[in-house]
């Protein structure tokens, strides 16, 4: 993981947000991505899912929500 990932994770990032997407996962409620210039699809569903496990048709489907 890039320093810029491990700062992200933690919620710490000088760079600008390009956009914001709030996700409402069962048993955890509403999570945020944060999405910044230079991310990939694989990046954030990684570190999202860090955060709140997720079956694979789930991981699929945000995916597709992110690209």
């Amino acid at each position: 993981m890039s320093t810029e990932a491990g700062s992200a994770a933690q919620g710490v990032d000088d760079r600008e947000a390009k956009l914001y997407v709030d996700v409402n996962v069962a048993n955890f409620g509403i999570k945020r991505i944060i999405v910044y210039e230079g991310d990939t699809v694989e990046s954030l569903v990684a570190d999202f899912v860090k955060k709140c496990p997720i079956d694979e048709f789930m991981i699929e489907k945000l995916k597709l929500l992110l690209q």
